[in-house]
């Protein structure tokens, strides 16, 4: 994704690769929670909408995106809390403040600091415009918010692994198809269908080495 932010040195991600602070086995935690601040739409977007989107629609879009990250880590040795201080941290806020290398908002960022955890963000505004642009013809409002759900709980997904894996060759790919993919900018972020290719190996041998 743009703005990947990998605060990481090579040498700090050699010392976390070898760090045994806990029994190997442990099932890791990564919490991931939304802010707690206002989510809107831009005027153009909530016209486009039909009207803002409604608490109840804010509960099912939340508990979907969850869901998103759920599925794709299910199976390695890591379990999604709502614990805001937990090792690996997602949260999601309104909007990413600009930064000086892109002219673009940017839909997650990620901070990587190898056996100190990691601090990834993902912006709601971008990724909800981002699933009103790409949405199929004659969708419907709520395939619409299922969309924006899927968007943020699969930029969570991909935000996650680059914090669990810090600088990999393996991460920001050109498969479209993948988690791995580098950019939101397509539509099976929010209405296709998407697996792992090369990193689901990697993180499964990370997260049964680390801590």
């Amino acid at each position: 994704m743009p703005a990947i932010l990998v605060a990481v040195a090579a040498v700090m991600l050699t010392v976390a690769l070898g760090s045994s602070r806990y029994a190997a086995g442990r099932v890791h935690e990564a919490g991931f929670w939304f802010e707690d601040v206002p989510f809107a739409l831009s005027p153009a977007a909530t016209e486009e909408m039909g009207g803002a989107i409604a608490a109840t629609e804010m509960a099912d879009l939340q508990r979907l995106a969850r869901v998103e990250l759920e599925s794709a880590f299910a199976g390695l040795p890591i379990a999604i809390t709502g614990r805001r201080d937990a090792f690996w941290r997602v949260s999601v806020t309104s909007l990413l403040p600009q930064r000086r290398r892109t002219p673009f908002p940017a839909a997650g960022e990620t901070w990587a600091m190898g056996r100190f955890g990691g601090v990834s963000r993902v912006s709601f505004r971008v990724l909800a415009h981002a699933a009103l642009t790409h949405a199929p013809q004659g969708a419907t409002r709520g395939q619409i918010v299922q969309g924006i759900a899927r968007g943020i709980g699969r930029t969570a997904v991909h935000e996650l692994a680059h914090a669990i894996l810090g600088p990999s060759p393996v991460m920001d790919t050109r498969d479209e198809s993948s988690y791995e993919f580098h950019s939101f900018a397509r539509a099976g972020q929010y209405y296709g269908e998407l697996r792992w290719t090369e990193a689901r190996a990697k993180l499964a041998d990370r997260l049964r080495a680390s801590h």
